[in-house]
């Protein structure tokens, strides 16, 4: 996870909130422990996603590929907003 690009998050975005969804988060090591290195770094930065992320992806996301919670990314709150959204969705979904 320390060496993601945008597009690397934008696609590990993707599919944690699917896996977290499914419900299998907590049986499988690997994301289980993906997943808690997200807490800790929300918790490191005042419970925001502080990450600077752009990529294309990121403002094409729907109903089919994600719940963009920010209609753009013009301003940096927007950007952290959004993030912020899909951390905390992917860690409620994953009940941890």
């Amino acid at each position: 996870m320390d060496k993601l690009d945008s597009k690397g998050w934008m696609m590990w975005f993707h599919r944690m909130e699917l896996l977290a969804r499914m419900g299998i988060a907590d049986e499988v090591p690997e994301i289980k422990r993906q997943i808690n290195r997200l807490r800790s770094a929300l918790r490191k930065s005042g419970a925001k996603f502080a990450e600077k992320l752009s990529h294309p992806y990121f403002t094409h996301w729907n109903s089919y590929t994600g719940l963009a919670l920010e209609e753009n990314w013009k301003s940096p709150s927007r950007r952290i907003n959004d993030l912020t959204f899909r951390s905390l969705l992917i860690l409620n979904n994953a009940d941890m």
